[in-house]
């Protein structure tokens, strides 16, 4: 996502508020959702990893609107969990030589409190590659193009780990239209809907001490609850 991709991201934050087995359920959370992303949102950022966290802040504010989360069957090396998550989908206006576009994200987590785990999957095409994050001192010109790229990022917080996304592809397609957000926000037009989201990717550790270390992480096709704010 190109700086100032992130600068409107910023300011849209800030306007609202600020081995394999068979799937086990989701693990019911004493922390509010919204409470519990909005942390890892902010430590994201903490960390280096903007993108990340401005989405996972966007997600903590989206689960403040009433919108249902779905329930979805992510596998993360050979384990299979069933997790809880919802896409949010926001129109970004165009601006210099980038036209608008929409930035889509699939979040889903599971656990609670610290011991959370968080898969972000972030997009701005309906199919996209998954790209790795620049390097430090990357030039805004030689960065992927936000219109046709994706970007994952998982939080173990069982093991204090990190992962990134250096592989793969993502599909984010819209799939129906719903009305408006139960609790829409003051200012933002916030409607609900479903997307279909299928994932294929390669993740890579990033607080292991052996930083080469990766794992597979796929979801197959489902349809999931979804809000889109304008």
């Amino acid at each position: 996502m190109s700086i100032r991709r992130l600068t409107l991201l910023t300011g849209f934050l800030l306007l609202t508020g600020g081995c394999g087995s068979e799937p086990s359920a989701p693990a019911p959370s004493k922390q509010s959702v919204a409470d519990v992303l909005d942390l890892l949102g902010q430590q994201a950022i903490r960390d280096g990893f903007t993108d990340q966290g401005l989405m996972l802040g966007l997600a903590a504010r989206v689960a403040k609107f009433g919108v249902e989360p779905s329930v979805v069957t992510i596998k993360i090396g050979t384990s299979t969990l069933r997790y809880q998550g919802f896409v949010t989908v926001m129109a970004l206006p165009g601006r210099d030589a980038i036209p608008a576009f929409e930035v889509r994200a699939f979040i889903g987590w599971t656990g609670e409190g610290e011991a959370t785990k968080v898969l972000i999957v972030g997009s701005g095409a309906a199919a996209a590659a998954i790209v790795p994050p620049p390097q430090p001192g990357t030039q805004t010109g030689a960065m992927p193009d936000p219109r046709s790229s994706a970007i994952a990022m998982y939080l173990d917080g069982v093991k204090g780990q990190r992962w990134v996304g250096v592989a793969g592809s993502v599909g984010l397609v819209e799939g129906s239209r719903g009305g408006p957000c139960p609790q829409s926000p003051p200012g933002l037009t916030c409607t609900t809907g479903t997307y279909a989201i299928l994932l294929d990717a390669t993740l890579k550790a990033v607080t292991a001490a052996d930083r080469e270390i990766t794992t597979p992480v796929s979801i197959q096709r489902t349809v999931v609850n979804a809000v889109t704010l304008h």
